[in-house]
């Protein structure tokens, strides 16, 4: 596995799909981890991300567009076009299809605890990726908890894992009502975000990230940092991501 594909991998397992499914109610999902949210059915997203990892020759910036539609309330398809604007992935990439499926959604007083599995197929460099995740989350009012396992299948090449665990609280007061919707919401997260490259390396990386909503639309910033690495992962300094995106 050469860097370039080593550093679309791990930016695949700790980013790439984990890009939020917003709702009418302004849901907020982890930046690097997954989450369970499914966008409202008929509705349509659309996000940019700009991510980018930095130190090593693993060094690169890479811009996601992404347009999600939901099929039903629990069912939610993603179109993912990735290019790369420098390093070692340059360049156009492949059309990309994500399926999320929300099984369970409790609601609780004052809380919403949520499940879902994902799936999803790339082709990278003429061989496909194929993605299997399960990803749970639980929301209140002022406190947030996600959790996620995933498993990146690449034709030719070992098996890529990762999991995560995220910690969010918000940071704005919140007032029920229709003047929540309008009003700016700004959540706060610290991610755990675990990746093993199977005989390439692994990373424990900590997360901390800002996710700002307003009516429809969302501004998300994160960083990413090394807690602990090996292999092919060791000379990277951090990783980052900018993405805004919008549901109508």
């Amino acid at each position: 596995m050469n860097r370039g594909r080593i550093h679309r991998a791990a930016l695949l397992l700790v980013g790439t799909v984990g890009a939020a499914l917003l709702t009418p109610a302004a849901a907020h999902e982890p930046l690097w981890g997954l989450g369970p949210h499914t966008i409202f059915r008929g509705g349509v997203g659309l996000e940019t991300e700009v991510s980018g990892a930095e130190g090593g020759a693993a060094s690169g910036t890479e811009l996601h567009t992404e347009l999600l539609y939901g099929i039903t309330a629990d069912v939610a398809a993603t179109l993912v076009l990735p290019r790369g604007l420098s390093g070692p992935e340059r360049g156009a990439g492949d059309l990309g299809l994500r399926l999320k499926w929300r099984f369970d959604r409790r609601d609780l007083p004052g809380l919403q605890v949520s499940t879902a599995v994902i799936g999803g197929t790339q082709v990278t460099g003429g061989a496909r990726e194929r993605l299997l995740a399960v990803a749970w989350g639980s929301e209140g009012i002022a406190h947030y908890w996600f959790a996620d396992v995933r498993l990146v299948n690449r034709d030719g090449e070992p098996d890529v894992f990762g999991a995560d665990l995220v910690r969010g609280w918000r940071l704005t007061p919140f007032k029920p009502g229709p003047a929540s919707y309008l009003a700016t919401d700004l959540v706060g997260f610290l991610e755990l975000n675990w990746v093993n490259l199977s005989g390439a390396g692994r990373a424990l990386y900590i997360s901390p990230g800002l996710f700002a909503t307003k009516r429809n639309w969302a501004l998300k910033a994160g960083l990413q940092f090394p807690l602990a690495a090996s292999g092919t992962l060791t000379d990277r300094d951090f990783n980052w991501l900018l993405a805004i995106e919008s549901h109508f």
